[in-house]
């Protein structure tokens, strides 16, 4: 083999060479790995990228904290490029530490703290150290091991544990009726509801797709008659389809039977048969399916209830007025919990899993949701046609608990009182607050 640094140039003859100037390659470019400075990093963004920066900082609130799945999740969902080894350093250089890192440079009054205000915002005393855990993490990014945190519940709620009672016996998952063993994203929603907050007159429907667990909707739905509530169920379905863009070949009731509405039976016509010959349709009787319901639901539920409980001395049903007050304020409070409460439920990895693919992968619902290899049955259904089906009833209307001029009287007086959120920790003030504001004839009797 000829060496590098030597050649036989041969010249054509009467060529003039005198003004010739012979490119000799230097050693650096002779020897340098990447002689044609291909830049295989070309797509992944700069360092100081604040979307990716937000990107990560998301995921870690989720409790997405592996380098390979951050890695995948920002290509499949965003076409970001990014080797897991980059993902590693761009976390380090944002502060985002796993649990036992960020415990011991967290000071330890911080810590305290996090926890303190988290056991405050459940009343019921129900959630366990995995919950509390992604709690704190949802709401302020911080990850604090689950030994730290059951440390700080038995010594500053001794009798939690108790009351919470974790080691209770679950009721045991009946087998499904189903089409065919085929399992995956959007085979079948679970339509589910609570009872405990339909006793205090606040209804809460919402949507489960049950091959991966994930909430796709929760509703708060006006119940003053069966036909409000029927329609407002139907209104809501129809808002979930237009969302998430088609069906899955089944929707079936968890414990409850499933108000059928027509506005979802003229969709039947116009279903898509692309990705399942099965025919799609509700399941009409809870004796079909099986009596099971969504335990953190209703842990969530009662925590609602409790507090709506604790108002009884302030709260005069017998007064048209509070009343009028709490049906704008409640809802409004209770959605604004849902979603939360979606939220963090999304996030969550439970320790007894019952989903096929739950068991195998121990992802979190969104995780599973998204992931690709999972096979998916949404039957598309053309969003223009939902919308049109939404259109012909007055939506704004059905999930409407009082008129629409109190609704943005009463929103303006509660911006003007500065009240940035209603919650379960504050709703009881914002309603004392807010009940001689909207009716000044009133004398409020704390």
């Amino acid at each position: 083999m000829d060496s590098p640094f030597s050649s036989t140039i041969n010249f054509s003859s009467g060529q003039d060479m005198s003004h010739t100037r012979l490119e000799i390659p230097s050693t650096r470019q002779l020897f340098t790995r990447n002689p044609k400075g291909r830049n295989q990093y070309k797509d992944c963004p700069d360092k100081d990228d604040e979307r990716v920066a937000d990107l990560l900082r998301g995921y870690h609130r989720q409790g997405i904290t592996d380098r390979k799945l951050v890695s995948r999740l920002l290509h499949d969902d965003h076409g970001i490029t990014m080797s897991v080894s980059t993902v590693a350093r761009r976390r380090k250089a944002l502060g985002l530490r796993g649990s036992g890192a960020m415990t011991r440079a967290t000071p330890d009054a911080v810590k305290k703290q996090l926890v303190l205000n988290q056991l405050a915002k459940n009343p019921m005393q129900k959630n366990g150290p995995r919950a509390i855990k992604e709690a704190i993490a949802a709401e302020t990014g911080v990850h604090l091991t689950r030994d730290y945190i059951a440390r700080e519940m038995r010594a500053y709620d001794p009798v939690g544990f108790t009351v919470r009672d974790p080691s209770t016996t679950r009721p045991d998952r009946l087998s499904s009726i189903s089409f065919n063993e085929n399992t995956g994203i959007h085979r079948e929603w679970v339509y589910t509801s609570s009872e405990r907050l339909a006793r205090i007159g606040f209804p809460v429907c919402g949507l489960r797709d049950e091959g991966s667990g994930k909430w796709l909707a929760l509703y708060v739905v006006p119940a003053q008659t069966t036909w409000a509530f029927k329609a407002a169920v139907g209104y809501s379905l129809l808002q979930t389809i237009e969302m998430i863009g088609g069906i899955p070949p089944l929707i079936s009731p968890d414990g409850q039977e499933l108000p059928r509405c027509e506005c979802i039976d003229i969709l039947r016509p116009f279903m898509s048969k692309a990705t399942t010959s099965e025919e799609w349709d509700f399941f009409e009787s809870i004796r079909q399916y099986r009596p099971e319901r969504s335990l953190l639901l209703e842990s969530w539920a009662n925590s609602i209830a409790s507090v709506w409980e604790a108002g009884v001395h302030i709260y005069n049903a017998s007064d048209p007025r509070h009343y009028e007050l709490s049906q704008w304020l409640w809802p409004k409070m209770i959605q604004t919990e849902a979603n939360r409460f979606m939220s963090q439920a999304n996030d969550h990895i439970p320790g007894s899993r019952s989903s096929l693919y739950q068991v195998q992968s121990g992802q979190s619902p969104n995780a599973l949701y998204d992931d690709p290899s999972i096979p998916n049955f949404l039957q598309p259904v053309d969003r223009n046609l939902v919308r049109s089906l939404a259109s012909r009833v007055d939506g704004d209307a059905l999930m409407r608990f009082v008129r629409a001029p109190y609704v943005a009287r009463a929103e303006n007086e509660l911006l003007l009182l500065g009240v940035a959120e209603v919650s379960l920790q504050n709703v009881w003030s914002v309603f004392v607050t807010l009940l001689p504001v909207m009716y000044p004839s009133l004398s409020v009797m704390c």
